[in-house]
């Protein structure tokens, strides 16, 4: 043994004997099988790693169910990609203007999942308050982290949600290290970045808005999509407080709520409170419901219908949320009029809206994604901000390397629909309005087709008339012109 692992050129014979005592692991149960495989198998990757040029195909003949050494290869195989990316030791020298090669790019883009531009402009909204602290953090090896250095590490943090161990072996840090940079970040962020989650503050603003929610399913002057998510935890059973935080599906969860425009950007979040509660009560202790109730939000322009009435301005919810006057949510019940029906079919396909956004905010900020290991829960609300923040830069900035994320609307798939039955007269009234007017509109466009058809149907017949009329003609002067036959 001791004469192969001297050998290091003999990478083939290494390379067998590693993957036949990893079959043995995977075939053993023991923890001594356990413990000598994984170590074989480290370092065998570890050195394969530092030649090869595709280090995740290194990878391909694993099949690991060893936790510990999975968690391991992951960070190692980390290391070493971005050890590639970036040309040196496990840094990430950005500041200094390094033009990778496309290769590299694309790399970059799978790291992280947004292109440099969003990265650059996310370092500079946090530039001062980053380099204006103090303390200075190092890798392993003693050298000072950067700017652009800290901004990856919290990036990758929030993005991969992987452990802090994983992460700082990723990069040839200290987990504590890995802590402290992501936390400065996210303090950072909330300073320099709330210009990204706001409600519009102009006509104009609102205006495009309405206009794109309308061109989805047609539903005039929506203002917004509203929807609840659950960010799950696990939170050991000796805390006192376990208890509060286990929702109705006996998850230890916090409750992210939030108001969508038509792009999936969020304009307004409510977060914190804890996962038992009920969507309409966390609505209606949220800092938007008190605004619209004092007519400080949804109060803009109404649009005017032909036949004289008008429609305010308004949000959807789904079933859990309460029917009010600016809070519209789908009829209820089995047996629907056909008006009825349709207005549901209309209101889900926007309500889509809402379903996507929370579903790649997860999927791109990891860390609220699955369920997060005892987290802070003083602070997790702030982690939740910061990703929306992030969220939403991503969009405003239109990062093209969103394109090759797939588009889910899966978010809370564990969880069952509730059922609000608050009801507000002017609710009813404001739904029964929309669900008729949208009916005639739509039996409106059906008779303009049909009109369309009806005239072309005629233009077609007096065409044929006129084609009879000239062949006849033709054939007449055929008599007198043989050629013309």
């Amino acid at each position: 043994m001791v004469l192969v692992l001297g050998l290091q050129g003999l990478w083939i014979v290494w390379d067998e004997f590693s993957k036949r005592i990893m079959r043995l692991v995977l075939k053993s149960k023991t923890r001594m099988a356990y413990a000598i495989g994984s170590m074989l198998t480290m370092f065998s990757i570890e050195m394969q790693l530092k030649s090869s040029t595709n280090a995740i195909e290194t990878f391909s003949y694993l099949v690991l169910d060893n936790y510990s050494t999975a968690a391991y290869l992951n960070g190692l195989l980390m290391k070493y990609i971005i050890n590639d990316l970036f040309k040196c030791n496990v840094t990430l020298e950005l500041a200094s203007g390094f033009q990778s090669p496309s290769k590299s790019l694309d790399k970059f883009e799978q790291v992280f999942r947004i292109t440099r531009k969003t990265f650059n402009y996310i370092c500079s909204l946090v530039k001062e308050d980053l380099t204006a602290k103090s303390r200075e953090f190092t890798f392993l090896n003693g050298k000072v982290l950067s700017l652009h250095d800290q901004v990856a590490v919290a990036l990758r943090r929030l993005g991969s949600g992987d452990s802090l161990v994983t992460v700082a072996d990723s990069f040839g840090l200290n987990h504590s290290t890995v802590s402290q940079v992501t936390w400065r970040f996210v303090e950072a962020m909330e300073e320099s970045g709330l210009q990204h989650l706001k409600w519009p503050s102009s006509e104009s603003e609102m205006t495009k808005i309405k206009s794109k929610f309308e061109k989805i399913r047609g539903l005039p002057n929506c203002c917004g999509v509203t929807e609840t998510t659950h960010i799950m935890m696990l939170l050991p059973s000796s805390d006192p407080s376990s208890n509060v935080w286990l929702d109705h599906e006996k998850n230890h969860s916090m409750i992210l709520q939030v108001v969508v425009d038509p792009e999936m950007r969020f304009l307004d979040i409510v977060t914190g409170w804890p996962g038992k509660m009920q969507d309409w009560v966390v609505f209606q202790s949220s800092n938007f419901y008190k605004l619209c109730e004092r007519g400080e939000r949804l109060n803009g322009k109404k649009l005017q219908l032909s036949e004289g009435s008008e429609i305010r301005e308004y949000i959807i919810g789904d079933a859990g949320f309460p029917l009010l006057p600016y809070l519209i949510v789908p009829y209820e019940g089995q047996e629907l009029s056909e008006p009825k029906a349709q207005f549901n079919k209309w209101h889900s396909a926007t309500q889509m809206v809402a379903h996507r956004a929370l579903a790649r905010l997860k999927e791109m900020w990891r860390i609220i994604h699955g369920v997060m290991w005892r987290p802070d829960k003083h602070r997790l609300p702030r982690i939740i901000l910061v990703c929306c923040l992030l969220h939403n830069i991503i969009i405003d900035l239109e990062d093209e390397a969103q394109d090759d994320i797939p588009l889910s609307h899966e978010h809370d798939p564990d969880y069952q629909q509730q059922i609000c039955e608050s009801v507000d007269i002017k609710g009813v009234y404001l739904r029964d309005k929309l669900s008729l007017y949208l009916s005639g509109r739509c039996h409106h466009e059906h008779f303009l087709f049909s009109t369309a058809w009806l005239a072309t149907e005629e233009v077609n017949c007096y065409l044929r008339v006129l084609l009879d009329i000239s062949l006849n003609a033709c054939y007449k002067d055929a008599v007198s012109f043989p050629f013309l036959l």
